[in-house]
């Protein structure tokens, strides 16, 4: 059973090994900014074949056979989408070599990092060091002011969806930060940076003073910061501790 071990236990995901696995590939691609060459010529010379064609209950999946690999892209997706699907199908490819499998990969699978199985988050790592490389992306997220304009002009610079270049910058920030996706007033998933804290819980309902709650009453979200109570988001905050907070509704990766 993929991500888990003999007795069905959840394997803790090898980030590290993921990422590495990135580095090394772009090394012996010779590509040291995956932005100068196409991923399907890049997949192409590692000898994984990339079509398009409609993937049902999926946005990607790979066939391995041996040494060579076949990934399917779903046609809807669009140009970024498309990219990380197959960074994240290559991540399959190159740090799951043993495995041979059909494997489809779902829209919530390109995201998450801890209700995902180990592979799967491991393909996601990958995916982000191969195109968003750490010695690249790192620098660029020193900013004044925490905004979704950096993202924005992130996502933009590094062809990825809003979603992947916000994920990134709370991997890379040293900025106290916290991407928090939520359905139906609860919190589905977050991304945290090594300076915000206990990380935000799976299925927490959204605090009434956060403003991501105002999104699930029919309220506008403000396109700037706001000061917030830090509690809303970290029940175990002192009270003299404060929040700036932003609103948004990205795309999905």
């Amino acid at each position: 059973m993929r991500g888990r071990d003999l007795l069905g236990q959840r394997i803790a995901p090898d980030w590290n090994g993921a990422a590495a696995s990135a580095r090394r590939t772009l090394v012996e691609l010779d590509v040291p900014d995956p932005r100068l060459g196409k991923i399907e010529t890049l997949a192409a010379l590692r000898g994984l074949e990339v079509r398009e064609a409609p993937v049902h209950g999926a946005r990607a999946n790979l066939v391995r056979v041996g040494t060579r690999g076949m990934a399917t892209v779903s046609h809807e997706l669009s140009f970024e989408e498309k990219r990380f699907a197959l960074a994240h199908e290559l991540g399959h490819f190159e740090f799951h070599k043993s495995e041979s499998y059909l494997g489809l990969c779902t829209g919530e699978q390109l995201v998450t990092d801890y209700e995902s199985s180990g592979t799967e988050a491991e393909a996601n790592a990958f995916a982000a060091e191969f195109l968003m490389p750490s010695k690249l992306f790192q620098p660029r997220t020193q900013a004044r002011d925490v905004a979704w304009d950096v993202p924005r002009r992130l996502a933009a610079e590094f062809q990825v969806t809003l979603t992947a270049a916000a994920l990134r910058f709370a991997e890379l920030s040293d900025e106290r930060t916290a991407v928090v996706y939520s359905v139906d007033s609860k919190v589905k998933w977050a991304r945290r940076s090594r300076t915000f804290g206990k990380l935000i819980e799976r299925d927490t309902k959204l605090d009434g003073y956060s403003l991501a709650i105002d999104a699930f009453s029919g309220k506008a979200l403000p396109n700037r910061s706001e000061t917030v109570e830090t509690s809303a988001w970290k029940p175990d905050a002192r009270d003299d501790e404060i929040l700036a907070a932003l609103g948004c509704q990205p795309g999905y990766i």
